[in-house]
């Protein structure tokens, strides 16, 4: 099993006046083999997320992306199916400033450990390849679906389904001595959201590249990672049927990540983390309503980690600080501000 606690703190500055949003965060996920290549795994979500701001305060308090799914392995561990369930454990009937809350920490700008808080009862299904090109390529491939539930989002409001999600991904790691590369793709489609059985609503689809090298060097360790989010226009309702919007109102997501771990000792070893996210402007005109600007987030902090010596179980600690701005191609008292802190503390255990 696996478990963290994370405290984040933000501050957003728009025209002078500040926003201040925090958020604390327990996720964790467990597995159990119950079998010969059967394993049960559980995975959810704790947080509370507060929110100060213009004379407005708001707390979210969750249990979300909770769910508890059924893995089988066959043919020598090349081919895997799972199943399970999404229980409806997040906060549900929100009011005005919740839902403003809610829609903050989802922003991609900042880097909320829990990103969505509510979901109906869901269901999931999966089937995965894997296999060896020689002794130094593995490669896979998988595809899976996800079955959304109803849940009651506004405060007194009608139910609101989201739209079912269709995922393929495809990964290889090649591994040389003391060097690695992972490459995972993926493509996300989503179908149409639903208030009361009419389509109100569609996601674009999210094209994903994430590309991961580590080597090590003696007692040091580099580890670099790349990634590329592109995301698609959205449909919208217009009249009585879904069209695609004019220009894509969604934004390409880019990240830059490194690490650099020295061990101090066969037990400890000390990191220096650093990072750089961006986000293009979305396709409208500067003048648009739903127009939003690039944002650039820079971050970087350390940590310490602790290994047993029969590796059973592990903790670090570890402190992150970012900088930046969003919205940045926007009137200037609409450009954001933006500073946070992150401490998170967490370990692995193997029974």
């Amino acid at each position: 099993m696996s478990a963290r606690i994370v405290y984040q703190s933000w501050k957003l500055t728009v025209g002078g006046e500040e926003l201040n949003l925090t958020q604390s965060a327990f996720p964790f996920n467990f597995f159990l083999p119950v079998a010969d290549n059967w394993e049960v795994h559980l995975n959810s979500a704790i947080s509370r997320s507060n929110l100060d701001a213009y004379d407005l305060t708001a707390t979210l308090t969750s249990m979300s992306g909770t769910s508890v799914r059924v893995f089988h392995s066959l043919a020598e561990d090349r081919v895997f199916v799972s199943g399970g369930i999404v229980l409806p454990l997040g906060q549900t009937n929100l009011d005005t400033v919740q839902v403003l809350l809610a829609e903050l920490i989802s922003d991609d700008y900042l880097s909320t450990p829990v990103k969505q808080v509510s979901e109906g009862l869901g269901f999931i299904g999966q089937i995965g390849v894997a296999s060896e090109a020689n002794d130094w390529l593995l490669y896979g491939a998988s595809v899976s679906y996800n079955l959304n539930g109803s849940f009651t989002y506004f405060e007194d409001g009608d139910k609101y389904n989201p739209g079912d999600e269709i995922a393929f991904q495809g990964s290889a790691t090649a591994q040389q001595g003391d060097g690695a590369l992972d490459l995972d793709l993926s493509y996300r489609h989503y179908l149409a959201d639903k208030v009361e059985g009419t389509e109100v609503f569609k996601s674009g689809g999210v094209i994903s590249a994430v590309a991961t090298g580590r080597q090590r060097f003696g007692k040091m360790g580099v580890a670099l990672t790349l990634a590329h989010i592109i995301r698609n226009k959205n449909s919208v309702l217009f009249g009585s049927s879904l069209q695609s919007e004019d220009k894509n109102s969604n934004s390409d997501k880019s990240v830059i990540s490194g690490t650099l771990a020295y061990s101090i000792s066969p037990q400890v070893t000390a990191s220096l983390l650093a990072g750089y996210r961006t986000l293009s402007a979305n396709d409208y005109a500067t003048s648009s309503s739903n127009f939003f600007g690039k944002s650039d987030v820079v971050s970087f902090g350390g940590g310490l980690e602790y290994s047993a010596p029969d590796q059973r179980y592990s903790f670090f600690g570890r402190l992150v600080m970012n900088n930046g701005e969003a919205n940045k191609d926007a009137p200037e008292d609409m450009i954001i501000d933006v500073s946070g802190t992150e401490f998170s503390f967490g370990g692995r255990l193997r029974f």
